[in-house]
């Protein structure tokens, strides 16, 4: 999973530093029937997602509960972390 995403994070279009955002459903392998098996490769493409956002490759974004996923890649470097202003306390 995390060498699929890799991949496909590579070859997404870009807008400015990052590449645009792009909803994790769209990292699945095509053709997939059986449900228990498109769960599992949305879990896995998940969690390689959160991986790849903890070492500072991709940026991760949903917009409420249940909602869809975003994904975009990020020029952050491990370990960064944001300043929070006033409005984020």
């Amino acid at each position: 999973a995390a060498d699929r995403l890799t991949k496909m994070l590579g070859n997404l279009p870009r807008s400015g530093p990052y590449s645009v955002w792009t909803t994790l459903q769209s990292f699945i392998p095509e053709g997939i029937k059986d449900p228990l098996l498109i769960r599992s490769t949305v879990a896995s493409t998940f969690t390689a997602g959160l991986e790849m956002a903890k070492q500072g490759k991709l940026e991760i974004r949903q917009d409420g509960a249940f909602k869809t996923i975003y994904l975009r890649t990020s020029n952050r470097e491990a370990g960064f972390v944001e300043e929070k202003t006033q409005e984020d306390n």
